[in-house]
């Protein structure tokens, strides 16, 4: 593709996102950010009890209490407010505006560039332009990544700081040292969600059999972003370690997570618990695959491109993602008991929504030249439109599947924010309008050509 293409795939999924961006700090997770953002402006400090922000999500340390989300997209935050003070443009006063303007360019901003890196990396793999951009469309709205690149959580950036990592390697695989770069993007990952740990242990399998030196070169990179987060966690928390994998800082007078909030409650479940936990999360109220219908189209789509890859290149990145995936479904339901809160679906998984999009390559061909299957596709297509749209009413309050009860919800949000429901309709009708279309074109285009050659 083009530069001018992945510019306007990225800036079609920025200006819809930004304009469905939710003004309101509706859960612990948004106010933790926004007062680390406004201590380091105001006060120059990490400590947030001196913020109006008031939130549950922090630790305590050193007789200060800390925001317990990665500080990355804070830091970013507070750059980008400092930049508008510099131009006399003075936003934290406006808790509204504070909140928009941090959602759009650390959210909403990465959504954009994570399609758009599908796309590269589609093409990189040897896909057409319109296969590339036509799966890329299908990631950006019809999974839980639209839904949460609309409010101020760290999944979807972490998310698109992997992907523009995984285009560098697959891109750029003969130039060893710009794998420093792919090292530096997988490692700022996970210094904006650090359970994107779990794919840097894989990365070696993107890489696949490269020589010594191009490792070496990952890894280089990947320390120059680890080590200063090694350095802030320790003068922050007193480890090298993340704040929410040691319990004791939330001991606390008044914590709510006094009982336990680190990752690791395998032990006090029953087999029966663990299994019923992991039917909930894939299929049950709060799956993966409710709320992405589309990604059971995808996971047949591993299956083939591991039997029939295209390429070595093809087999690498599938082969990293079904890994990945896995490895980190697993520990989601081996190491969670919460559902990441009320939220629309389970937030946890909207950086393998996208990553498992990409396995729709390896079927493409099967889909657009049997015209059932196609109609199929398209039919789970629409409907995983229809989920997201959806979602974006309010990602980070719904809590359960909306078949259910989705239209007095829906009421209820329209009497309340009238506004705000009629532009989300608006912007929601046209993008999935336009992301349909785009798909059926570049479905049937190619399956009418092969139906005058005989192929269908």
């Amino acid at each position: 593709m083009n530069v001018r293409s992945r510019l306007t795939l990225a800036l079609a999924f920025l200006i819809s996102a930004s304009i469905c961006v939710h003004p309101e700090a509706a859960s612990w997770n948004v106010t933790s950010r926004l007062a680390t953002v406004e201590s380091l402006v105001d006060r120059d400090t990490f400590a947030i009890e001196g913020s109006g922000f008031k939130t549950g999500d922090q630790y305590f340390y050193a007789g200060h209490f800390y925001s317990d989300k990665p500080i990355v997209m804070s830091i970013v935050g507070a750059a980008v407010v400092e930049g508008l003070r510099a131009v006399h443009i003075n936003i934290v006063s406006n808790r509204q505006l504070l909140l928009a303007v941090l959602t759009i360019t650390t959210v909403s901003l990465p959504f954009g560039m994570a399609i758009a890196a599908i796309a590269e990396l589609l093409r990189a793999l040897g896909n057409s332009d319109r296969a590339a951009a036509a799966i890329a469309t299908v990631a950006g709205s019809a999974t839980l990544a639209f839904p949460f690149a609309t409010v101020l959580i760290n999944h979807v950036p972490a998310a698109a700081c992997l992907l523009v990592g995984l285009v560098v390697i697959v891109r750029y695989a003969a130039r060893s040292r710009l794998l420093i770069l792919g090292g530096s993007m997988f490692a700022l990952a996970i210094g904006i969600d650090s359970s994107y740990a779990l794919f840097v242990i894989v990365a070696p399998l993107a890489i696949g059999r490269a020589s010594l030196r191009h490792y070496i070169m990952f890894a280089v990179g990947a320390c120059i972003v680890l080590v200063p987060l090694a350095a802030s966690n320790l003068v922050l928390s007193g480890t090298i370690l993340p704040p929410d994998t040691n319990s004791s800082l939330y001991n606390y007078p008044g914590s709510p997570f006094a009982h336990g909030y680190i990752l690791g409650s395998i032990g006090e479940r029953s087999l029966a618990q663990i299994v019923r936990y992991a039917f909930e999360v894939t299929f049950g109220q709060r799956g993966l695959f409710l709320y992405s219908p589309i990604l059971l189209i995808a996971v047949y789509g591993f299956v083939h491109g591991l039997r029939f890859p295209s390429s070595p290149e093809t087999r690498r990145v599938l082969s990293f993602v079904t890994v990945a995936s896995s490895v980190y479904l697993v520990s989601v339901v081996l190491g969670t008991t919460d559902y990441g809160g009320d939220t629309y679906g389970l937030r946890r998984f909207v950086g393998i929504s996208l990553l498992m999009c990409l396995s729709l390559s390896a079927i493409w061909n099967q889909i657009r030249l049997r015209c059932f299957v196609r109609r199929v596709f398209l039919c789970v297509f629409g409907f995983s439109l229809l989920l997201t749209g959806l979602g974006v009413r309010d990602p980070l309050v719904t809590g359960s599947f909306p078949a259910r009860d989705a239209l007095p919800i829906l009421f209820a949000y329209g009497r309340t924010h009238m506004a705000a429901a009629a532009t989300h309709v608006i912007v929601l009708g046209i993008l999935g309008t336009v992301a349909f279309l785009t798909v059926h074109s570049a479905l049937t285009s190619n399956g009418q050509h092969a139906k005058r050659r005989g192929l269908v």
